[in-house]
């Protein structure tokens, strides 16, 4: 009887912290009522930038979902279809897709680096080289595959972007 009855109380509490834990979540996610814009994935205006917000959430930086190669089917017919084209920071393998758009992907290897931080820093930066520099320039129909070479590790962005421009101008792409 003792037994069932701490049982009962014991759920009874998981439950409550449960129920605390949502509300917390779903407060997080909701509209404060206040001037200030939403901290979670907000995107300023202009005049809330003059007021002190984040500059660079003004824009998204991300492909959009069209612009990604993100299947392995798809990554695998450009390993195996794509022209390769070589550079000192990365490599880029280029395949016609008969599409309206092209897509990207960028793959850095763990013989890169073993941390992930590292990894990542590299990717964000070779995609933002991408959307705001090449995918305004290059045509359309073409999957292309980015891989990074070890130097690219310690490069700094300027040489990374002109590396990068200069392997779709020798593709032809550009």
């Amino acid at each position: 009887m003792t037994f069932t009855l701490f049982f009962v109380t014991f759920n009874a509490l998981c439950l409550k912290e449960h129920i605390n834990q949502r509300r917390k979540r779903e407060l997080a996610h909701t509209d404060f009522g206040h001037d200030q814009p939403h901290p979670v994935g907000a995107r300023y205006s202009s005049d809330e930038k003059q007021k002190g917000g984040n500059a660079s959430l003004q824009h998204n930086s991300m492909f959009s979902s069209v612009h990604r190669l993100a299947r392995k089917s798809d990554i695998e017919k450009v390993l195996r279809r794509g022209r390769p084209f070589h550079a000192e920071y990365a490599s880029i393998k280029v395949a016609p897709n008969n599409r309206d758009v092209s897509r990207f992907t960028v793959v850095v290897s763990l013989k890169i680096s073993k941390k992930a931080v590292d990894r990542n820093r590299i990717k964000r930066q070779l995609r933002e080289i991408l959307r705001t520099r090449v995918a305004k320039e290059l045509g359309k129909g073409y999957d292309v595959l980015v891989w990074v070479k070890k130097p690219a590790l310690g490069a700094p962005y300027d040489e990374l972007s002109q590396c990068i421009y200069a392997l779709f101008k020798k593709a032809r792409l550009v």
